[in-house]
């Protein structure tokens, strides 16, 4: 969600959770901002409820898991605390983000165009065609035996 600003001005927002969402269910853009917020915070709010109801072990193995789950914890948080105190995102615009929780829409950039000839990558393919065939397929069959036993 904070990257989706900088990746759109950007022309890179293909596989953003923002542009899938306004993808695959047809919304608009605060419509998928609004669907995320929701969809994270249960997730949040899930995990939370996890954590609280996590067996017990037996003291050893207790502590490695609470240790585990802190450290998932302190992840998210160290992350979010990242996006709102770097400028990667947001700019020079970071502390008004960061106080106000909004964010003023980048305009996109004008992509110059980066065509090229599908013969300039026509060796390249082949050669890699051929290495495949080459190197994978007589194992292939040895690998799948392996991961169906």
């Amino acid at each position: 969600m904070y990257s989706y600003n900088k990746e759109q001005a950007d022309g890179h927002s293909a596989n953003n959770f923002i542009t899938v969402v306004m993808t695959e269910r047809g919304v608009g853009l605060q419509e998928a901002f609004d669907f995320a917020g929701e969809y994270f915070g249960n997730l949040v709010n899930e995990f939370v409820e996890r954590k609280a109801s996590i067996p017990s072990w037996g003291p050893g193995i207790d502590d490695a898991v609470s240790q585990y789950a802190s450290g998932l914890e302190r992840w998210v948080g160290g992350y979010l605390e990242w996006c709102l105190s770097s400028r990667r995102y947001f700019g020079e615009s970071v502390e008004e983000v960061r106080r106000t929780r909004k964010v003023v829409l980048k305009q996109r950039a004008q992509k110059q165009s980066s065509r090229v000839s599908f013969f300039t990558f026509l060796p390249l393919l082949i050669t890699l065609s051929l290495s495949v065939t080459y190197y994978l397929l007589p194992n292939f069959s040895q690998l799948y035996v392996r991961f169906l036993h």
